[in-house]
């Protein structure tokens, strides 16, 4: 068959074959391969786009699975270890705090190993507006048809890929949330919640005034443990999002705080 003449389907086909093949290509160059115009071209990768195949960029394509690949491979191994750590856990935790964000919510969702999972497990039917400093959680939400997606900026700190600093801060306080949904690296009944440094208390603590109910979410190793940084206290939380392993006795401690503890587990 004559390129010109080609199939539309057929032509796909061929730009992913090309695609697979060089891992990239340019509108222009696609457009002299096959004789058609550049609009056309355009056409074709918006419609691969949306079968998550490919990622448009300014000029051209790239091929979906080499950027994830290529995200994974930059990122440091201490984060990824971080990542993968306790994962079956966290993923049920997410699940349960993505249950709870209701339609037409707005949301401040800290950067974290466990606030991704929150992102990874939000309904796509729901219209929620997600404000975050969390890069990986942009790139999760990107997928997410219905989220309005508002990224902090600021510094990006590449071993956790998260944004912070004045710039993190000021867009942050320029917006209220009906929630905030943030990770701790210590939750104790006097220090309340710890973060590992200043940087992401601050942030927290900005979050946290801005919104009107506070969900945290840690996993049982973050219980009965101080992190460096105090962001604020035990009463200032409005639910804890924890797993099974959680100690008892703590747990009888948050709720006599008024504060609602409720346990991910398999048949949350």
């Amino acid at each position: 068959m004559d390129k010109n003449k080609m199939y539309p389907d057929e032509r796909l086909e061929k730009i992913m074959q090309i695609l697979k093949k060089q891992n990239s290509a340019e509108v222009i160059k696609l457009a002299q391969i096959f004789g058609v115009t550049g609009a056309t071209i355009r056409a074709d990768l918006k419609a691969l786009e949306k079968r998550n195949l490919i990622k448009r960029t300014y000029g051209g394509a790239i091929l979906k699975d080499f950027l994830n690949e290529k995200v994974h491979n930059e990122v440091e191994p201490e984060y990824k270890k971080r990542v993968l750590e306790n994962m079956d856990v966290k993923e049920l935790i997410g699940k349960v705090a993505g249950s709870m964000i209701n339609d037409g919510d707005s949301i401040m969702l800290d950067d974290g190993s466990t606030t991704l999972q929150v992102a990874k497990y939000l309904a796509h039917d729901k219209q929620v507006t997600i404000i975050t400093n969390g890069l990986n959680i942009c790139i999760e939400l990107a997928e997410h048809p219905n989220a309005n997606v508002i990224a902090t900026g600021g510094t990006l700190r590449k071993n956790d890929l998260s944004y912070h600093g004045k710039v993190a801060e000021d867009v942050t306080s320029r917006y209220n949330a009906d929630k905030a949904i943030l990770g701790a690296s210590g939750i104790c009944m006097i220090n309340g919640i710890t973060a590992p440094n200043d940087a992401k208390a601050e942030l927290k603590k900005i979050m946290i005034q801005n919104c009107r109910e506070l969900i945290v979410i840690a996993d049982h190793t973050k219980l009965n443990k101080i992190s460096l940084v105090p962001v604020c206290s035990i009463k200032a939380m409005t639910t804890l999002i924890t797993d099974s392993q959680a100690d008892p006795e703590f747990i009888k401690k948050l709720e006599s705080n008024n504060i609602k503890v409720v346990i991910a587990d398999l048949e949350s």
